[in-house]
C-alpha cells in the first residue's frame, strides 16, 4: 500500500507558486529597468537635439548670419540685372552691327546695278537679309538685275523666287539677298 502525504503535495504546491512569482517578479523588473533605459536613452538624445535646434535657431537669428543673407540677397538682385543688362546689350550689339551693314555706300551700290527703268516698290532689311519688291517697263530687267546681285562679291544667297508681267507690259517682281559678313 502506498503513503500519501497530503502535505507534501501543499508544500510542492507552494514552491511552484514561489517559483511563478520570482520568475513573474524577475520579469517586471526587467521591463521596468528597460523602459528606464529607453525613456534615459530617449530624454538624452532629445535634449542633445533640441540644443542642436537651439544652436542653429541662434545661428541663423545673429545679427552677421542676417547681414550675410542681405547680401546674398542683393547679389542675386544685382545678377539678375546684370544679366538683363547683358542681354539687353546683346541684342543692341547684334542690332547694331546689322544696322550698320545698310549704310549709304550699300545702298548707292545697289542703284548701281539696278537697271534703268526699274523702280523700287519697297525695300526691307532682317539682320543680313534684303528684300526688294521692283518693277520695271523692260521685261528683261528682272533677270539682268538678279544676274548683276548673283555676280556682285557684296551679296551671297540671292533669290527672285519669279515675275509676273501685267497686260501694260509692267513687270513685277521681288529680289531677296544676303550680305556677306563684314560688309
Amino acid at each position: 500500500m502506498y503513503d500519501i502525504n497530503y502535505f507534501t503535495l501543499i508544500k510542492r504546491q507552494k514552491e511552484k507558486n514561489k517559483m511563478a512569482r520570482v520568475v513573474i517578479t524577475s520579469m517586471v523588473v526587467l521591463i521596468v529597468v528597460l523602459n528606464v533605459v529607453i525613456l534615459s536613452i530617449g530624454f538624452v538624445v532629445f535634449n542633445k537635439l533640441e540644443n542642436h535646434i537651439k544652436n542653429n535657431q541662434a545661428y541663423l537669428d545673429s545679427p552677421v548670419t542676417k547681414a550675410k543673407v542681405r547680401d546674398v540677397a542683393i547679389m542675386n538682385k544685382e545678377l539678375t540685372i546684370a544679366k538683363e543688362y547683358l542681354s539687353t546689350l546683346m541684342d543692341a550689339s547684334s542690332r547694331i552691327k546689322t544696322a550698320s551693314q545698310i549704310n549709304v555706300n550699300l545702298i548707292d551700290h545697289i542703284r548701281s546695278l539696278t537697271p534703268a527703268s526699274t523702280r523700287f516698290v519697297t525695300a526691307n532689311y532682317n539682320e543680313l537679309t534684303i528684300t526688294l519688291s521692283c518693277f520695271s517697263t523692260e521685261p528683261t530687267d528682272p533677270m539682268n538685275f538678279y544676274n548683276k546681285l548673283l555676280g556682285d562679291e557684296r551679296f551671297s544667297n540671292v533669290i527672285m523666287p519669279g515675275f509676273t508681267i501685267s497686260e501694260s507690259n509692267i513687270v513685277t517682281y521681288s529680289v531677296e539677298l544676303t550680305l556677306k559678313g563684314g560688309e
